[in-house]
């Protein structure tokens, strides 16, 4: 799937479920996270299509569950995909200021590539201050203890917005 279809995909079920739902349906529809997993699934298609083996990707193609965690300064995150780095053995470590144990260690979750998926689809205006801290945020966690890391992010908006409160 291209990046038209993906989208004219995720524009139809919106409209289908404003049409047959109004703000409920949508709220429900965005709760199943099929739309963004479509986005998902776009994104690890192009690293697969750009060389990058499947085995490398994470979650897998085609799977929503297996995200890779990784520990940050401040916390440990669920990423939304990762390339795992090859030829780097994980050496796990206990992180005393977060009573976590990393499963990989600095040296191995510095060499992955990670990129967060999100979407705002309506009341862009009105989260733009959240939208901002959020991505500011997670970069900063994950930059303040592993420097080095690549960090990638894919953001959906709408060129106008769903207006929630049409239905039929």
């Amino acid at each position: 799937m291209g990046v038209i279809e993906c989208l004219s995909e995720i524009k139809s079920l919106f409209e289908n479920a404003i049409h047959e739902g109004g703000t409920t349906a949508k709220n429900k529809l965005i709760r199943t996270s099929k739309p963004i997993n479509l986005v998902h699934e776009l994104v690890k298609q192009g690293l697969v299509s750009r060389g990058i083996k499947e085995n490398s990707i994470y979650p897998k193609l085609n799977e929503s569950r297996g995200e890779i965690s990784i520990c940050g300064s401040i916390k440990k995150k669920s990423q939304d995909i990762c390339i795992l780095p090859k030829n780097v053995i994980p050496q796990p470590e206990y992180l005393e200021e977060l009573k976590t144990r990393d499963i990989y260690g600095a040296d191995f979750s510095e060499k992955i590539l990670s990129i967060n998926v999100r979407s705002q689809m309506s009341s862009v205006a009105k989260n733009f201050d959240t939208i901002f801290e959020r991505t500011f945020a997670e970069a900063y966690n994950l930059h303040n203890r592993l420097n080095k890391i690549v960090l990638g992010e894919v953001f959906l908006f709408p060129i106008r917005e769903f207006d929630d409160s049409y239905s039929t």
